[in-house]
Parts: structure tokens; sequence; C-alpha cells
């Protein structure tokens, strides 16, 4: 019987002394489950998730916006109605219920202006309007019910387009704004545009500056205002006023500061034009005076004028007094105790005192180059100067006078016709041209407030500064041919000035009608209790270049003593200006300039198309004829002054400027 095999045993796997000896190496570890190795990945993948987690809660963003606040890249637009977070706080601007806000309270992230596009977007696309544009800026909520009404009736006007941008740290709305200032909305034609931004009452010191910049750009690249308008109290808080300057200085838009209560004291200013606007505290006025060598009254009597005037809201004239080579004692005695500004240290003074070295008397050439000397003009043109004669008294309000008239027909759209043909302004119409014998207006008397005159006024009259430097090349180019300025060229008036005039305006009378210009004139002047200048003649004496020694009162001459009150002995015989020191009291009250200027309601300055014309011989003209003339006159002076031999000698290349005038 066969033996029955042994079943082989199952495969167990190789063993180790069956492999060769250079294979034995990797059985010595022990293999890894595939449970084990999936394990160890969720481990580490939860690890992960972990710190994830983790990291997105710590530094999770606090000022992301809510769903109706997004914006969607595609459109730009927001995905809903803006909910504007924290604007600004019922409370003052950096308070709170608890009190100031600490360090770590301040917020000093990304600026954003949820409220000020909507009011912007209208503009954006407008084209050229044929108005300027005008920017209020309110920071100030004290401040708002004056400053808005100043804004409210420049609109009124309807010369500009009239902008408040409202940038206030509390939360008001425009409506409560205008009731504060008494005021409807609807009554009220300006634009609001609200650039506070978000967490305005939060934002630190640095976020503000920023605020106040980045706003001022969104308006000024939208709006392209021609100056930015604050008033006085605003322009005290330093934080704004410092970030304001710096950015309107990078885009080259003005600031103007207008008084507190610009509304009464400056109402002019709501009727300039943003061109107006933008010069009114950039222009400064140089006072010139040249006092009679024994006339200490006159002077005293100018100088308290000048220091008894409205200066609101206008730089202070720098005033210049050109003193004889023999000075009055009573003169001196007052000019050593004369602080201009009166309440500024010696150190800030606006007073220049010259004192002429040569005893010799004065030749006409020599004095007129020592009044045309006395001033240039710093900043052509916006420097100017005032020459005033010792004789006059100044109204309070005749700096505001020059000023209004100045920002209107000097830069104002109203003057752009005559810009260039302007040479000053005179504050009184005299009755005479310089020979004190032909009449000053012939004819129709003008219907306007104002009128263009082609002769100079011997009293008080501003002369624009690149007019002020043409006459000094005029007398430059006339003393080439003509030393002592004693040649002349008969025209339509007498070809010599009364020596009761300063020879320089023999000058200023020739260039007038050289270049057909003119000297804007107040028409009203002759209205009673409508002066801008009182001229005073009982003391009365020539220039110092015609100066002869004064009449002294005769023995007949002296009252005899009555019983009446108004014959009384005084000692005023023994020094002629002794009366004048006791100063009288000013020639006019306070007046608005509306009301001198016989404005009406909302009326303004006439167009200058619409000012009269008078020839220097006091005739009526137009600017046809007075052209006509200026050229027939220029030949004249080219041929009897200029040394042509022929008009043909001129220089034709040059024409239009006064070189040619001359060979």
């Amino acid at each position: 019987m066969a033996l029955a095999k042994r079943p082989a045993a199952p495969y167990d796997g190789l063993k180790k002394h069956d492999l060769p000896l250079h294979s034995q190496t990797w059985q010595s570890a022990p293999r890894m489950r595939p449970a084990t190795i999936f394990r160890k990945r969720r481990l580490f993948v939860a690890l992960v998730a972990l710190v994830v987690v983790y990291l997105f809660i710590k530094y999770l963003p606090t000022d992301v916006p809510s769903v109706s606040q997004r914006i969607d890249s595609r459109t730009g637009r927001s995905q809903g109605r803006p909910v504007v977070p924290d604007l600004a706080s019922k409370k003052s601007g950096d308070e709170t219920a608890g009190g100031t806000l600490s360090a770590k309270q301040l917020y000093d992230g990304p600026v954003k202006f949820y409220r000020l596009a909507s009011s912007l977007r209208p503009h954006l696309y407008n084209e050229k309007e044929d108005r300027d544009s005008v920017l209020f800026m309110l920071y100030d909520l004290q401040t708002a019910a004056s400053f808005t009404g100043v804004a409210c009736e420049m609109a009124l006007y309807n010369k500009t387009n009239v902008h408040m941008g409202l940038m206030t740290t509390r939360d008001a709305s425009i409506e409560d704004i205008m009731s504060v200032s008494g005021l409807k909305v609807e009554d009220c034609p300006i634009f609001w545009h609200d650039a506070r931004p978000d967490y305005n009452s939060k934002s630190s010191p640095a976020r503000q500056a920023v605020v106040i910049k980045a706003a001022v750009s969104h308006m000024h690249t939208t709006l392209k205002p021609s100056v930015v308008i604050i008033d006085q109290r605003q322009a005290s808080n330093t934080h704004f006023k410092t970030a304001l300057q710096e950015k309107l200085d990078s885009v080259r838009t003005p600031l103007s500061i207008i008084p507190n209560d610009a509304h009464t004291s400056m109402s002019w200013i709501t009727t300039l034009d943003g061109k107006g606007l933008s010069l009114l505290n950039q222009n400064q006025i140089d006072i010139i005076i040249q006092p009679y060598k024994q006339s200490a009254g006159s002077l005293i009597r100018l100088l308290e004028s000048i220091k008894s005037a409205h200066y609101t809201g206008l730089p202070l004239p720098r005033i210049t007094v050109e003193l004889p080579h023999t000075i009055d004692p009573f003169a001196l005695r007052y000019l050593e105790n004369f602080h201009w500004p009166h309440d500024s240290p010696i150190s800030q003074s606006k007073l220049i005192l010259r004192r002429r070295i040569d005893n010799n008397k004065l030749t006409p050439a020599i004095a007129t180059l020592r009044t045309l000397e006395s001033f240039y003009p710093p900043t052509t043109p916006a420097s100017h100067v005032l020459v005033l004669s010792p004789d006059v008294e100044l109204s309070p309000s005749y700096l505001q006078y020059l000023y209004y008239l100045t920002l209107t027909y000097k830069y104002g759209n109203p003057g752009l016709q005559i810009t260039s043909s302007l040479t000053g302004i005179s504050l009184d119409l005299p009755e005479h041209t310089l020979d004190n014998k032909t009449p000053f207006l012939t004819g129709k008397e003008p219907q306007s407030a104002l009128t263009l005159h082609q002769s100079p006024s011997a009293h008080a009259a501003l002369y624009f500064g690149d007019h002020w430097v043409e006459l000094q090349s005029y007398a430059s180019l006339r003393l080439s041919n003509d030393p002592s300025l004693s040649l002349t060229v008969p025209n339509s008036i007498e070809s010599t000035i009364s020596p009761a005039h300063p020879s320089w305006l023999q000058l200023s009378s020739e260039l007038l009608q050289l270049r057909n210009n003119y000297i804007l004139y107040p028409a009203f002047a002759d209205i009673p209790g409508k002066k801008l200048i009182t001229i005073h003649t009982e003391s009365t004496q020539s220039p110092e270049e015609f100066w002869t020694e004064p009449t002294r009162p005769t023995p007949d001459s002296i009252p005899l003593l009555e019983d009446s009150d108004t014959s009384i002995l005084t000692g005023d015989h023994e020094h002629p200006d002794l009366h004048a020191n006791m100063l009288p009291e000013p020639t006019s009250s306070t007046q608005s300039i509306q009301s001198l200027l016989n404005l009406k309601g909302r009326e303004t300055l006439p167009d200058s198309k619409d000012i009269p014309l008078f020839s220097a011989a006091g005739h009526a003209t137009d600017w046809d004829m007075s052209r006509t003339e200026s050229e027939a006159y220029a030949d004249k002076v080219s041929l009897e002054l200029g040394g042509c031999r022929s008009l043909g000698e001129r220089d034709d290349e040059i024409i239009g400027r006064l070189e040619y005038l001359f060979c």
C-alpha cells in the first residue's frame, strides 16, 4: 500500500535564509501598514487647518464694509445703497461722551468719501461754463451762519458758480446749517458737496490732513475753481489752513481769506467774479506822500485820516514819506511818535521816511525822477502805488473803494475791454484839468457813477504797478533827448501844467495820450456826503520844485474883536499850520461801497464798455475817436521829442513799444 503524500504546507513567505545576503537588509525594519500612513496625513492636515484658522481670527479685518457698501469691480459702482459708517459724532469732532479719544481709539486707516461723488458727478462732464467757479470750504460750524450767508449772497448776484465744500468734523445736515444761517436751501442757489469721510470723528490728526488734501483734490479736479475761500476764524486753525494751503499750492489755486463779518464789513466782495476774488489777498498798495516844506498840519491831518480808515480783511498799505531837506519841527516830532500799523512793534513798521540831502532848489526834472523812483512794484502787476497830495484828507472807505474797483476792472470780467488801457483809479473828480483853466468835464454830464478821463489826478490817484513801470521807462526815454524835461508837445490842452501841481504829472499826461490810456474817476464825487477825499485849501502850497515863500498875513487881515462868538483873535498868523493841527472830525461816516456808488439792491458796477469816455481836453469821446487822436499825438511826439527827423525813421519791428516813438 502506497503511503499517502503529506500535503504541502501553505506558502508563508520567504524565509530570511532563502534570500541572498545582499537582499537581507530591507527586511531588517518592519513594514509600515497603509492605515498608519493615512492617519498621520490626516493629523498633519488638521494641524495646518488649525494654524490657518488661528491666523484668520487673529488678523480678521475690522473695516470691511457690509455687502450693501461693497463696490462691484466690474462697474466700479456700489452694489447697494451705501451706509456711511460713523461719518461724525453728534458731539465735538474729537470728543465722545466719555471725553477725548485716546490714541488707541483714533482711526488711521484708508479714507473713503461716501457722499462726495454723488454731488460732484453732475459737474464732471459739463462743458466749459461762461462763469467762474468759486469754492467755499466750511470746516468750523461756529462760523457757518455768516460764512454761508456770504456764499448765498454771492450766488444770488449770479456772476459765479458758488460751491460749498462741507468738511466739518461734526454731524450736521445741510438743512440744519442753512436754518442756523436763517436761510432756506431753495433760496440759496449754491452747490453743496459733503466731503466728510468715514470715521470722521475718530480720525487721527494725520488722517484729517489726508482727508483735507484728498477732498480738495477731488473737488479741484471736477469743479476747477478760480479760488478757494475761507474766513479768518477758520484760517486761525493752523492744522486746517496748513493742509489746505499745501494742497492748493500744489494745484496752483489761490486761497482768499475773508473777514468773519464780511457780509457787513466787505459786502462788496459778493459782487466780484472768480477772477477778482482770486486776487483779493494778493494785491499790495503803497502810499507815497511828499509834504510841503513848511506844513506840519497838512501832513498830520493826512496821516491821521490814513490811520483811522477801515482796513478789515485787506492788507495794510506801506507808507513812504518823502521829506524835504528842511523838515518842519512839528512834523518831525509827530513822525517820531507815529506808528504804522498803530498797534504793531517798531520792528514790523510799514512806515518809510526819506529825507532829501541836497538843499538846492529842485528842478522839475529832478523832482520828477525823485517821485518816479520812490516806488517800484515788487510783484507786477499785483503791486500798486497811491500818490497823495498833502492837501487831502481820506475817507474811512478809501482803500475798500480802491480794492473794489481794482478787482473789478483791472482783473475781473467787467474790465476786459479796458484792462490794458486802464492806468489807475482816482479818488476825486477835479473841476479843472492840469492847466487849472480847462473844465474837467465839458458838455453832457456822465450818467454813470464812474467816468474814464485821459487827464491824471493831481490830488489822489492809484497807479497800477505795470503802468507805473511804463511811466518810468517813458521818463528814461524822454531824458535821453531832453535832460531838463522842459520840452512839451501841445495837444488839445495847455502845453504846460500849472505850478500848483507836481512836475511829474506832465509826463503822466503825455503818456496817457500816447498810449490811449485812461484814469477811472468817480462821477459821484460832487454829491454831498459821498466824497472819498476832502481837499483842504486853507494851507495849500506849491510843490517843492515850484515852491515860493508863503505870504504872511498883513495886519489888516487880523480880525477885530467884537461882541460875537464868530470873531475871535487867534495866533494862527504866527504859524499858518497851527490851526491844522486841531484835526477835524472824519469827512464822511462809514457807509457801504455800494451806497457810495449809488448801487441799489443787487445792482453791480457797469461794464467797462458802458463807462463814458472824456478826452484830455474834457470833451466826451469814444474809443475809435480816442485811438485816432492818440496815434496823431504819438506822431507829433516822435518828431518833436523823440529825435526823429521823419516818421519813416522809426523801427517797425518794435511798433507798439515806447521805443518805437524814439529814434
